[in-house]
């Protein structure tokens, strides 16, 4: 099996036949829900002025496994008879509904929005990046 038929039965949810593949999707659902949880409290400005630091080193974190998930899912996608063109198949993936997704979490896209108002991704209409754009 080459490694990156491995990375996308790591990645796809519906292969769970392994430990490896659990973990790492129960981490990803995990740092989602986390994330979410973030976003509420640092919408707090009691919390978000005690928790400032946290809050910031958490986003790095969680956007930095993001962008590397986004990434790998790519790269692996042609695995899929779904997407097996390595052109036109990463293009397909690219413009599926969880890339779209993938891409609002990912670092490069955040890199690439304009600072909002708050100083973090999201604006006081608590609308995300993509949206204000």
């Amino acid at each position: 099996m080459s490694i990156r038929k491995r990375v996308y039965d790591i990645l796809d949810p519906g292969h769970y036949q392994d430990l490896l593949s659990k973990t790492a999707n129960y981490v990803i659902y995990t740092l989602i829900f986390l994330s979410v949880v973030a976003i509420v409290l640092e919408s707090v400005p009691s919390i978000s002025r005690r928790c400032s630091a946290g809050f910031a080193y958490f986003e790095i974190l969680a956007v930095t496994v993001f962008s590397v998930e986004y990434l790998l899912r790519l790269w692996s996608c042609v695995e899929s008879p779904k997407y097996a063109s390595p052109l036109r198949g990463r293009l397909k993936h690219l413009l599926s509904p969880l890339a779209i997704i993938e891409w609002n979490c990912s670092e490069v896209h955040i890199q690439l929005t304009p600072p909002s108002p708050t100083g973090c991704g999201w604006d006081n209409a608590g609308l995300p990046p993509t949206i204000r754009l």
